[in-house]
């Protein structure tokens, strides 16, 4: 069974997979506590509580950003500065190093 799973992974076209070479190890923030790893999580994937995922969901009238742009999980995290901008963006984010809990901890939006 692992091993039809491994070459299911291998084969596939998975979104933002670069960041993880083995999906067998816990990713890093894994042990954040609970609010944190959602949002890094939502974050690294790119299907957090946008505006842009929520008008798609039909939970919100604009998939637009306060600066006019879609707001994507990438537009809030590589973008909107100096609101929510990373520096790193989402590559070191998904590093989950001290700087990317910070950024998490005084984010304004909840993703």
């Amino acid at each position: 069974m692992v091993e039809i799973w491994k070459k299911r992974w291998k084969n596939s076209e998975v979104r933002n997979v670069s960041p993880i070479n083995n999906p067998e190890l816990k990713v890093p923030g894994f042990d954040l506590p609970r609010a944190l790893w959602t949002t890094l999580n939502r974050a690294s994937t790119e299907q957090g509580k946008c505006n842009y995922l929520m008008h798609k969901w039909g939970k919100v009238e604009s998939p637009l950003c306060a600066c006019g742009m879609y707001q994507t999980i990438r537009h809030i995290v590589d973008n909107y500065r100096p609101q929510t901008y990373f520096e790193g963006g989402l590559e070191k984010l998904h590093k989950a190093e001290e700087d990317t809990v910070k950024w998490m901890e005084n984010l304004k939006l909840r993703l």
